[in-house]
């Protein structure tokens, strides 16, 4: 759709969906994996093949020799999309994907300009970044910082991606959680009655849902008499709960390893527990989409609060004495409010001094430190507005709308659509 109002009939659609794709990509994936040959040649490296393959929610989840299959198909697939119509630029949503992950790494060895695409935190404006990576706007008005960073520390400040599960609760949980029963059934049948067995939407759709299906889910969880019944003097740390998988973990982060979400959760609330006062909030998008069974793991651990799910996550922040997550808006929430956050890896706003990352073999004591550094240091505006100032220069004007819920008719899509071609066409110097 942007390529429509910003490039014209200068475009062309790649896509690993048939419906979508006008390149032949599809065809020639699944021609490739007709080919025996293709399983035994190998176009990138084993060590790099393993990543492709953990770093995927499709690809970790079923047989090895399939997914390896399954790349060097689609790798040589894309290779000769792309020498056919010798594309100057590529313009997707962030890494999500193999597909996309192969499509970034093809396009850097042929040096074609790859622009991936991904809303931001913050109202009106989005982000280019292919794997989380910074690209500076260098035509960014700073003027605009002071009201970006007032609007941003109002307590009932949301994220226009999070508004409908905060605005409507029970209704988006009530959603979701019908949603993923259906999607069983639908992505199990979809991808044989189109004839599209290895779609990665479809497939991974399928596995997840399959894999996260309840039929008797949880419509709320966490303690509503959260603070009254914490006794201890223990520091607290705060463990937001993220969307996974979702792209932040599973192409930002850059030890593979923690790519392992529930396992390194459980790693890190085990390492915490006897020192810290763990408290935990449900992701407001996600309710319920996770298992019964996953949230009375957590109630097992000692010294471990989870609170409902729409407590409101600034006032938590304001609550405890640390942060801890992988990435996310949160941290920002927390950092630019004066409060110690630790990350296990490089995010948008980690420039901040009270930011660091952390991995499992940081010590409690160092940990300790930090915190006592940074609570010392009474945050004020001038710091701020550097925070804030380090993250509006990666940001470029237009609100990304992820392309299922775009609206052709709606004159505010339609508009976001064109500021994003304009900030496009204004990072890669095209005219």
């Amino acid at each position: 759709m942007i390529g429509k109002f910003t490039f014209k009939n200068d475009f062309i659609n790649i896509s690993d969906n048939k419906d979508c794709d006008e390149t032949g990509l599809v065809k020639n994936f699944y021609k490739n994996l007709e080919n025996e040959k293709i399983y035994l040649k190998s176009n990138i490296s084993n060590k790099k093949v393993n990543e492709i393959i953990e770093r995927d929610r499709m690809l970790r989840n079923i047989n090895r020799n399939l997914s390896i299959k399954l790349i060097n198909s689609m790798y040589q697939a894309i290779e000769k999309v792309l020498t056919q119509f010798k594309p100057k630029l590529v313009v997707s949503m962030a890494i999500d994907s193999y597909v996309l992950d192969l499509l970034f790494l093809i396009c850097k060895k042929k040096r074609i300009k790859y622009v991936g695409l991904i809303a931001s935190c913050i109202n009106g404006y989005f982000r280019i970044t292919a794997k989380g990576e910074l690209n500076k706007n260098l035509k960014f008005k700073k003027k605009n910082n002071s009201k970006i960073l007032d609007d941003f520390l109002k307590d009932n400040y949301t994220p226009s991606f999070n508004n409908f599960a905060v605005e409507n609760p029970l209704k988006g949980v009530l959603i979701r959680w019908i949603k993923n029963i259906l999607r069983v059934p639908y992505f199990g049948l979809i991808r044989f009655v189109k004839n599209d067995k290895y779609n990665h939407h479809y497939f991974s759709s399928y596995l997840i849902s399959k894999k996260h299906l309840s039929f008797f889910p949880k419509l709320e969880i966490g303690d509503k008499n959260w603070k009254n019944s914490i006794q201890t003097n223990k520091p607290k740390l705060f463990m937001p709960l993220q969307m996974f998988p979702e792209c932040p973990i599973d192409y930002w982060v850059k030890e593979v390893k923690y790519t392992n979400y529930y396992k390194y959760l459980k790693f890190f609330i085990k390492k915490f527990q006897n020192d810290f006062q763990i408290i935990i909030k449900e992701h407001p998008s996600v309710l319920p989409l996770r298992t019964r069974d996953f949230y009375l793991d957590l109630q097992k651990y000692n010294k471990v609060k989870i609170v409902p799910t729409y407590t409101n996550s600034n006032e938590l922040v304001d609550y405890a004495d640390c942060i801890f997550l992988w990435s996310g808006t949160i941290g920002l929430d927390a950092s630019i409010r004066g409060k110690p956050v630790l990350c296990l890896t490089k995010t948008f706003y980690s420039q901040s001094k009270r930011v660091k990352l952390i991995s499992e073999k940081t010590t409690i004591s160092e940990i300790n430190k930090f915190i006592k550094k940074v609570k010392k240091n009474k945050i004020h505006r001038y710091e701020q507005k550097q925070i804030m100032q380090n993250v509006t220069k990666n940001l470029y004007k237009g609100e990304y709308t992820a392309f299922q819920f775009c609206d052709m008719k709606n004159p505010i899509h339609i508009n976001n659509m064109k500021e994003m071609g304009k900030s496009i066409k204004s990072f890669v110097g095209f005219k």
